[in-house]
């Protein structure tokens, strides 16, 4: 795969007019904070992104954590541009909306299919994985 490959899209089963009339009904929109950490000896990149007022329970089946009242809309890479989108309260009256992008080179091609994502309270970890190390 190329640079441009997506490393993951994930989005509601909902059709593609029903996600068209989501994005059009947010009430706010705001900035994630994020951080980026490249180790030189490993070969991935650790996003760490923050999500105020996210809460994460436990899946007993799968033995993971996941967010209780928010979902991950998008999660892409695009040459070197990171971009995600998060949905805070999906469908409530304060439902909002957090997007962060960058521009910050990481150094080698993605294994698009190795990269994942964890959630802690408030904090989602996007673990973007590189082919070769540095």
């Amino acid at each position: 795969m190329s640079d441009f490959a997506k490393v993951f899209n994930i989005y509601s089963t909902e059709s593609n007019q029903d996600q068209q009339d989501d994005n059009q009904t947010f009430g706010e929109v705001k900035r994630a904070n994020a951080s980026i950490n490249q180790e030189f000896s490993k070969s991935f990149v650790r996003v760490t992104i923050k999500i105020p007022k996210m809460k994460t329970g436990i899946n007993w089946r799968k033995l993971i954590r996941e967010p209780n009242n928010g979902i991950v809309t998008e999660a892409t890479y695009h040459g070197n541009r990171l971009n995600f989108e998060f949905i805070l309260n999906r469908g409530k009256s304060n439902e909002t909306k957090y997007e962060f992008s960058t521009r910050e080179p990481l150094h080698g091609p993605i294994e698009y299919h190795k990269s994942y994502l964890k959630y802690k309270d408030e904090y989602v970890l996007w673990f973007v994985h590189k082919s070769q190390p540095w």
